[in-house]
C-alpha cells in the first residue's frame, strides 16, 4: 500500500467534504459548461485584478518600509491603498459571488424560457454525507430555485478517484429538471 492510497484512503474515509467538494465542484463547473452554460468571467476578472493590486502594493510597502524615514508619505499612502482594495475585495466576495462556483448565462432563447442570472453553488458541510447543488436563474422578476441532493460518496471510486462521467450525468440530468422548473415558472407567470 503506498502513501498516495492511504490518503485517498483518508478522504473518502474520514469524510474531508471540504476536499470532496471542491472537486466535485470543479467537475461540475466543467459539465456544466459543456452544457451550454456560458460562465460570466467579470467577476473573476474584478476579484483576481483586485489580488494582483494587492499583492503588488504589499511588496511595494514592504520595500518602501525598509527606507521608511524618506518615504513615510509613500508608505502611508500605499498602507491606504492596500487596506482599502482588501476591503472591496472583501465586499465583492461576500455580496455579489457569495460561495457561488458557477455565475453566468443560459443560452438565450426559449428553451430555458428567457432567464437570466444563472448561478451554481453547492453545500456539502464537515461530517454531511450529501452533496446538495442549488441552481438558480430569474426569469422575469422571479427567482426560480433547483435544488438536487446526492451522497457525495456516489461522486468517487472506493480510491478516492473522482468518477467524472457520474457528474457529467448528474449535470444534464439537473440542468433538464431546472429547465423543466423555469418553464413552470414561464407558464405561471404568463398566466
Amino acid at each position: 500500500m503506498t502513501i498516495k492510497h492511504v490518503e485517498e484512503m483518508r478522504i473518502t474515509e474520514l469524510g474531508d467534504n471540504k476536499v470532496m467538494k471542491q472537486a466535485v465542484d470543479n467537475a461540475y463547473f466543467s459539465a456544466l459548461i459543456e452544457n451550454d452554460v456560458k460562465p460570466n468571467y467579470v467577476y473573476d476578472i474584478i476579484i483576481y485584478s483586485l489580488r494582483a493590486i494587492n499583492v503588488c502594493c504589499a511588496f511595494a510597502n514592504y520595500f518602501l518600509y525598509k527606507d521608511y524615514y524618506s518615504t513615510r508619505d509613500m508608505v502611508i499612502m500605499l498602507s491606504i491603498i492596500y487596506y482599502l482594495f482588501c476591503g472591496i475585495d472583501y465586499l465583492v466576495n461576500s455580496i455579489f459571488v457569495k460561495g457561488a462556483f458557477l455565475i453566468g448565462n443560459l443560452p438565450s432563447g426559449s428553451k430555458y424560457s428567457y432567464a437570466k442570472g444563472f448561478r451554481a453553488e453547492s453545500t456539502c458541510n464537515f461530517g454531511d454525507e450529501d452533496y446538495t447543488l442549488h441552481m438558480t436563474a430569474t426569469v422575469g422578476e422571479e427567482k426560480v430555485e433547483y435544488v438536487m441532493k446526492k451522497p457525495v460518496a456516489s461522486y468517487f471510486e472506493e480510491d478516492g478517484l473522482l468518477r467524472q462521467d457520474v457528474v457529467a450525468e448528474d449535470a444534464s440530468a439537473a440542468l433538464e429538471q431546472f429547465r423543466s422548473v423555469l418553464h413552470k415558472a414561464a407558464s405561471k407567470k404568463r398566466d
